[in-house]
């Protein structure tokens, strides 16, 4: 068994009229749920911006609050946040895979670091949780 490099193209959101449209975001979420390919190391450039709009689209797709999606967000973009990754995160629409989501059981995997701002709901759900599945977060190279 090796190494597979996946690479998938994702505009940075620095300017206004470019964005990355959702069906390339969703191809990059369908490579994160096929147990398949873990685990899994997502990457880009530096590790903050695109990584971090994927990685919050994920956590959207395991149920989390947007206020705990955010944060997380901000926590690893620090100090250069981008107003423009938010509000692509808070657009992204995460209905657009609900059928990958509920055959993965993707909200019941618990997260290896949980953000400090994770609010008690999102606490209470992951302790809730009789089975776990710890996704490592591998090797797809968002650029």
């Amino acid at each position: 068994m090796g190494i597979a490099h996946i690479r998938i193209l994702v505009e940075p959101n620095k300017d206004p009229a470019v964005k990355s449209p959702d069906y390339v975001i969703c191809q990059v979420l369908e490579v994160l749920l096929n147990k398949a390919n873990h685990p899994v190391l997502v990457h880009c450039n530096k590790g903050k911006h695109r990584t971090g709009c994927v990685v919050a689209c994920f956590r959207k797709i395991q149920g989390w609050r947007i206020e705990d999606v955010l944060a997380e967000y901000q926590t690893y973009s620090f100090p250069k946040s981008r107003p423009l990754d938010q509000k692509f995160i808070m657009a992204f629409d995460a209905s657009q895979l609900s059928s990958l989501v509920q055959i993965s059981g993707v909200k019941m995997w618990q997260s290896a670091s949980l953000p400090k701002a994770l609010s008690e709901e999102n606490a209470k759900d992951q302790a809730s949780s009789s089975s776990r599945l710890l996704p490592s977060l591998g090797k797809i190279y968002v650029t």
